[in-house]
């Protein structure tokens, strides 16, 4: 099981020109930028072979950064179902990064996802 404690990515929003308006409003920005990062991290760890859920573990009235991921490796499936939610995530990654203008977070050069003719089972590297 992994824990992920909240954390933004800011510069997600600053060369998509969809965004430009957002960009430009700082409290906007820091929000949107805090889900979108969200989102990839989720993305990356169902395509990595984990089962993924977004949390509130602090009230909302104290801290706007409250959100837990929590991450559990998926039991034994069938390499195709894998390949299958591993291309989904991945997918769903690459919307995300097109619509921020191709930039993406850290945890994309952690992770390692092999592609769909690689081996099915996902892992990650340290």
């Amino acid at each position: 099981r992994l824990l992920t404690p909240p954390y933004t990515s800011s510069h997600l929003l600053t060369s998509s020109q969809g965004f430009s308006l957002i960009h430009r409003t700082g409290s906007l920005r820091h929000e949107v930028a805090a889900h979108v990062t969200d989102a990839m991290r989720m993305a990356l760890l169902q395509a990595s072979g984990y089962s993924v859920a977004a949390n509130e573990f602090v009230p909302a009235e104290h801290t706007p950064k409250n959100r837990l991921i929590v991450a559990t490796r998926r039991s034994q499936m069938s390499a195709a179902a894998t390949r299958k939610a591993r291309e989904g995530a991945l997918g769903e990654l690459a919307a995300l990064k097109e619509a921020t203008g191709g930039v993406g977070i850290c945890l994309e050069t952690m992770l390692l996802v092999p592609g769909p003719s690689a081996d099915p089972e996902p892992y990650i590297t340290y």
